[in-house]
């Protein structure tokens, strides 16, 4: 029987996204003769509110003559050539103390040009039933959770559940699995992390932090993820409070300080930067001394080029492996603090002795000017945001504003979810502009 759960638990494990393994039910959830729920409102197209997370990009629900539900999703492959992926599920509604409640089953699964239906992997296959909680949240929103494995192999006893590796399969009857799950309904540990799926045209990233903001309101985790939302749609103020009140709620969580650090150099609040980066570093007891380059770099974006400059060096005396940044942030501090031929010599010296990967190599090889073309100039949303905010600074000390400016703007346009390099192109870009080259 396991090699028959193992299967049934690859081809189970395709409804929506989460963390966690769901549970696989080998019983449905509703009953034989049962009459399925409906939810008006429910049918039509929805988008995932995050692709990489849920597996699929779009799903387009459609109600069927026996009133249960197909659900087919599409997912783009990541590389152009290669074509779409498709499953089809079919869903029924089941509503218990009034709680809606879905049981999903894959139907079929397109491979590109292969397609694999639950008929075709024989009759020795026992089908599997994800179920899970439903919520329509209004008319452009769904917030779905699936019941949990690990829950289940913590409070479910072993004559109604099985473990296949991370995977429980659910052996109670639809009787008492319908009882069990209705009883623990709003325990939000029984349930996945919750997935949102939002109509065509909506802000379902926007729209899924607001609900979890309402459900969750002190819950320190999705204020930091609700932070980095309204960063990087610069609302600024917005995060700079979430994290603030997040810090209030658990002041001993490194991330946080970290995080406001962040949201407070909008605002060109260097002393409170400074005071967040030392709460952070204070409670991270595994990698203090991450923090020492965030403390060059807030007195490198004030303007304090001689205080940046000593905090670089000794960053870059006790690097256990050698890198290129606080030699390059060294140097940039050097020149524009008025010392650009002790700046030069300094590069050359450190670029000839340097051993390190290639990559860093080439980084400090491309300040010296010695890469003809040199790729840390090749602008674009593909661009290393690191390597294109090094090449900003050469700009500058080099003295072409425009091409520091460009560049600068390039991050702030590209930089998605990548907070720290947003955040530090605004500072920059915004003190250039201001006349602050030196």
């Amino acid at each position: 029987m396991k090699p028959v759960l193992a299967i049934l638990a690859i081809y189970s494990l395709l409804f929506l996204g989460g963390c966690g393994s769901p549970a696989v039910s080998l019983h449905p959830l509703y009953m034989e003769k049962e009459k399925p729920a409906t939810e008006a409102g429910i049918e039509g197209a929805w988008l995932a509110e995050d692709s990489n997370a849920s597996g699929a990009d779009r799903w387009d629900v459609a109600v069927e003559a026996d009133g249960c539900y197909h659900a087919r999703s599409q997912q783009q492959n990541a590389e152009a050539n290669k074509p779409k992926q498709t499953e089809l599920h079919n869903i029924c509604l089941v509503r218990l103390k009034e709680k809606l409640f879905f049981d999903s089953e894959l139907l079929t699964k397109d491979f590109g040009a292969t397609a694999v239906s639950a008929n075709d992997l024989g009759i020795t296959i026992v089908r599997g039933h994800i179920v899970g909680r439903l919520w329509l949240v209004d008319k452009d929103m769904l917030r779905v959770a699936r019941f949990t494995s690990s829950w289940a192999e913590k409070n479910m006893p072993e004559s109604q559940r099985a473990m296949q590796g991370q995977t429980a399969i659910i052996t109670a009857s639809t009787e008492d699995l319908r009882k069990f799950l209705s009883e623990h309904a709003v325990d939000d540990s029984v349930w996945d992390s919750y997935t949102y799926l939002c109509r065509p045209g909506v802000d379902c990233k926007l729209r899924a932090t607001a609900d979890r903001l309402v459900r969750y309101p002190d819950d320190d985790d999705v204020l930091r993820d609700a932070a980095v939302v309204f960063v990087t749609r610069g609302d600024y103020d917005k995060a700079t409070g979430l994290l603030q009140h997040a810090a209030q709620v658990a002041p001993d969580k490194a991330a946080t300080h970290g995080m406001l650090a962040l949201a407070l150099l909008p605002r060109h609040d260097f002393t409170g930067i400074r005071r967040e980066l030392a709460q952070a570093q204070k409670l991270d007891k595994e990698n203090p001394e991450n923090y020492d380059l965030f403390f060059g770099l807030s007195y490198f974006l004030e303007g304090n080029f001689p205080e940046a400059s000593r905090i670089f060096a000794k960053a870059h005396a006790t690097e256990k492996t050698p890198t290129a940044g606080p030699i390059l942030f060294n140097y940039f501090s050097l020149a524009r603090g008025g010392r650009r031929k002790e700046a030069d010599a300094f590069l050359a010296k450190e670029t000839a002795r340097f051993v390190g990967s290639p990559e860093d190599q080439l980084l400090l090889l491309q300040a010296a000017g010695r890469v003809t073309n040199p790729p840390w100039a090749q602008l674009g949303d593909k661009a290393n945001k690191d390597n294109t905010f090094l090449y900003a600074e050469n700009c500058v000390v080099q003295g072409d504003l425009k091409a520091a400016g460009a560049a600068l703007e390039t991050i702030i346009n590209n930089a998605g979810d990548d907070i720290i390099q947003k955040l530090m192109a605004k500072a920059e870009l915004e003190r250039l502009q201001a006349g602050g080259a030196h």
